[in-house]
């Protein structure tokens, strides 16, 4: 055996796969069919990706995704100002939520029995 002789693994592969496929196809032709289908639908799908590909304004979609990525620069940055400052919008949030708690408590409470109001006591 020379090197001449040698068949590079790919080119081996596609050999054996193709007896294969050629000796199931001879013994059950409905699988030729079937797979000349799914080959046909292949070639349909990557077809309709390159049509698609072909309609897609490139340099209006990258104009779009920069302007997507300057926005989300400006709030993360906004955020980060917020940060560097103590604030942040879950601590603001939460301190409304705090505020409106201590709010309703005082609102509902009874001055004169100095005891809050509870909803599922019975009167």
């Amino acid at each position: 055996m020379t090197k001449a002789d040698l068949v590079p693994v790919p080119e081996l592969k596609e050999r054996i796969n193709e007896k294969i496929r050629n000796h199931l196809f001879q013994k059950q032709p409905e699988l030729l069919q079937k797979y000349i289908e799914e080959v046909e639908e292949a070639n349909n799908h990557y077809q309709e990706a390159l049509d698609i590909h072909a309609k897609v304004d490139l340099p209006k979609y990258e104009e779009e995704h920069q302007n997507f990525l300057s926005k989300k620069r400006v709030s993360l940055a906004s955020e980060r100002c917020l940060a560097d400052s103590g604030l942040s919008l879950n601590s603001q949030f939460n301190e409304r939520q705090s505020l409106k708690g201590r709010v309703s408590v005082i609102s509902t409470s009874n001055p004169q029995s100095g005891k809050a109001f509870n909803p599922f006591e019975k009167f």
